[in-house]
This record gives structure tokens, sequence and C-alpha cells, in this order.
């Protein structure tokens, strides 16, 4: 998956540090990213190119450090030269594999400092703690720390087959996933998984097992995968919300992995090739 890059670590622990001449630097525009991608392979600013005086350092994998700017004059000579704002989302196929994940963490803390500017209590311009990764109001005190959503990842398993979805707005995708969907405040993560499976199918669960967790900065949140089985005989019946299609698919029918990025696609080829071994 995205964050799996061993033998190079992440470290993204609050420091204050100066750039070095290879330090990355990432401009974010809404949810857009200045950096290049030329036939898969993606390469970002650095601090040798060009001269700044606004930064912010953010994260680390191994010795390669990332900062933050807004630099607009710095903006403009990187253009210059051929770097462009890219969605996110053109990120997923990019390699090499370090570099894209260092690259999105440092661009949800980027995007975090990007939308925390001003208070969101009393207006006021926020200042940077000084011990902490944190912003704080000097007006009214308000303290704001960085903020991730929990999402659930469902693979609903009855005998020999497994339970997947296509979601109403990208029906003309020929991609596959599972039941998904956020955590709502009260409610525990098995809860969520229990009850976006019902609204999005009106199938009740059981025996649910965990499965393992992504962070996942294409929307700033973190996965969670549960395998489960219905709980009754019920058959899928899509929402009409959120699906368009909700089907029983047997292993052989599983489509095969496209991409090593997502916590989904891992999680479907896991059943294609171990079936009902992934409830233990």
């Amino acid at each position: 998956m995205v964050q799996d890059i061993f033998p190079k670590k992440l470290f993204n622990q609050y420091d204050i540090r100066e750039p070095e001449q290879g330090s990355y630097i990432i401009f974010v525009q809404g949810n857009t990213l200045l950096c290049r991608i030329e036939d898969g392979v993606l390469t970002m600013p650095t601090y040798r190119e060009v001269n700044l005086d606004d930064y912010r350092y953010l994260i680390r994998i191994d010795d390669d450090l990332f900062f933050s700017s807004w630099d607009a004059s710095a903006i403009a000579i990187l253009e210059s030269d051929g770097y462009e704002f890219h969605n996110i989302k053109e990120l997923r196929p990019a390699q090499p594999e370090w570099l894209k994940f260092g690259t999105l963490t440092a661009f949800s803390y980027a995007s975090w400092y990007e939308k925390n500017r001003y208070c969101g209590r009393c207006g006021a311009f926020m200042k940077h703690s000084d011990t902490e990764r944190a912003m704080i109001c000097p007006e009214c005190r308000n303290l704001v720390y960085p903020k991730i959503c929990p999402v659930v990842i469902v693979g609903v398993i009855h005998g020999d087959t497994i339970l997947l979805t296509k979601y109403k707005d990208r029906m003309r995708f020929d991609k596959y996933a599972l039941i998904a969907g956020f955590a709502e405040i009260g409610e525990t993560i098995e809860q969520t998984v229990a009850r976006e499976v019902y609204e999005e199918t009106g199938i009740k669960v059981k025996n649910l097992k965990f499965y393992k967790s992504q962070p996942w900065a294409f929307s700033d949140s973190l996965l969670m995968g549960f395998f489960c089985e219905p709980d009754g005989d019920k058959g899928p019946c899509p929402d009409g919300e959120e699906l368009g299609f909700a089907g029983w698919m047997t292993r052989d029918k599983v489509p095969a992995l496209q991409d090593n990025v997502s916590l989904t696609a891992e999680m479907m080829d896991l059943f294609k090739r171990k079936g009902r071994e992934v409830l233990g």
C-alpha cells in the first residue's frame, strides 16, 4: 500500500528545522500540488531551485526533509521551469513510492496549515505553538491540532463470495469497491461498520474481524479495514443514494489487483487469493 516504503521510514514528529539544498518544498493550492509527473515519475521542487524566506518544516523520510511554502514568486519561478499544479489524485500511480508517500503526507500537513490560518471561533490570525504541532489563537486562545477522519472499509463475505459495490456517481468506471464510510460522533468503529453496511445494502452483519489500517492523505482519513459476515440471508439492495450497484461476487470473478496503493484493493485481492480464510 502507499505507506509501505520499507526500508525507508517516515518521521512525522513536530520539530523546528532549516531546509537543506535538497529539501522538498510543498506548494498547495486547494486540492492541488505543485510538481512534475512525467511518464509516471514524480518530481518535487527542492530548496536549491528557489530562494525562500517563507517556509515551515513538515516531516522527513530518513534524511529527506519536506517543507511547506506559500511564496508566490517561488511558484512563478517553478512554473516557468515546467512545474504544474496537479490534483493529488494524479499521484496515485506515480513513482518512486517513498517520495509519493512523503509528498502526500506533507501535503496533508501543508493543507491543514493553509486551512487554519484564521481562528474558526473569533476570526483572528492564528499563531503556531512554540512547543507542538498546533495553532493557537492569540485573542481567544482557541487551540487547534491536525485532525484525521476515521473511515471503515468493509469486506462482507458470504460463503465463497464477497459483496462488491459501485458508487452511483462512478458507474461509468469499471472499478468495484467495498462498503466504506466515515465514523459518526458517538459511535464505536464497530458500530460504524454495522451502520454503513446496513444503510447502503440493508444487510446486518456479524463476526467482525479487524484486518489492517491505512493513512489516506487523499481525504485526510485513517482507513480501518474489516471482514465480516451477513447476519441473516437478506440479499444486497443498493440504497439508491450512494450506491448504483451492490452484488455478491465469487473469488474467480473478483478483479485482479490493479495497484498496490489502497487498502480496498489489498482486501479484495486477499479474498481472491484466500477466500473465507480471511475470517480466521
